[in-house]
């Protein structure tokens, strides 16, 4: 299995595949923690289960490297398919900053990449939808930046689901969102509260909204005041919630969705259901 080098890289080194070649077997037993994606300028999508070493040259992303680096010439790529550099259990660093033109990404990004702490997403500011079991049980995750997702309108299921060690989340940018898939942020279990009053143009919510979520104690919802749908289990298995904020007049479905809870008091004041 391939490659690569050192951390210390020039960024706008231009390997040819020879190189790479040569590269993985001069490297031996340390060939497998760190890669480089590089050479990619006539790229243009990234297949399915693989990572791009090199014009055309592709391998399969169980090498399960501990590093991943990506030069200029990345910045062709606009697709990315399934199951890229999912299950890397191994991967604590992913430089996404040369994926400025990505425009699709397919299902299991970055999915079961259990050693990743952070990952910032910022770059990928062209985005439009993101697949299902997008950074899906990424149990060790505490920190993810989201902050020029603007573009996104689609968010497919398990988004962040399982991601155990996860507190906090920020939606700001998300403003374009229209539908989010079941499972969004399911289980995860450290997770305290949730700002979602960014996402004022969501319409509709999968199933198993949040659940599982066992540490959340207050989730702010006072902008969806245009959901026409909800999925069943909202909020369901949230133990320790004790406030959901809702808009001043919530659509019927989110009202519907919300009044079963056990946090949930008959009267709505002021939009928020809760105790105090």
């Amino acid at each position: 299995m391939p490659f690569l080098t050192q951390p210390a890289i020039d960024v706008d080194i231009q390997w040819t595949e020879n190189d790479l070649k040569q590269k993985v077997q001069e490297l031996g037993p340390e060939k497998e923690q760190i890669v480089i994606l590089t050479n990619a300028s006539q790229l243009k999508e990234i297949p399915q289960d693989s990572v791009v070493l090199g014009y055309g040259c592709v391998i399969s992303s169980l090498l399960d490297p501990a590093h991943v680096f990506m030069d200029a010439t990345m910045s062709s790529v606009q697709e990315v398919g399934d199951s890229f550099l999912s299950a890397c259990s191994s991967l604590k660093e992913v430089n996404l900053g040369a994926l400025s033109n990505l425009r699709n990404v397919g299902h299991d990004f970055l999915r079961g990449c259990t050693s990743l702490k952070k990952v910032d997403l910022s770059p990928l500011s062209n985005v439009r939808e993101l697949g299902d079991g997008f950074l899906n049980e990424c149990s060790s995750l505490k920190e993810v930046k989201l902050s020029s997702l603007s573009n996104v309108q689609e968010v497919g299921y398990g988004f962040l689901r399982r991601c155990f060690s996860l507190k906090e989340v920020n939606f700001s940018s998300l403003s374009n969102v229209l539908e989010v898939g079941g499972s969004f942020l399911s289980g995860c279990s450290s997770l305290k509260e949730v700002d979602l009053s960014p996402l004022s143009n969501l319409q509709k919510v999968g199933e198993t909204f949040l659940y599982g979520c066992s540490s959340l104690k207050e989730v702010n919802l006072s902008s969806l005041s245009n959901v026409q749908e909800v999925g069943g289990d909202f909020l369901t298995g949230c133990s320790s919630l004790t406030r959901v904020i809702l808009p001043a007049s919530p659509p019927e479905a989110l009202q519907n969705a919300v009044r079963s809870l056990p946090c949930v008091l008959n009267t709505l004041s002021s939009g928020k259901y809760g105790t105090e």
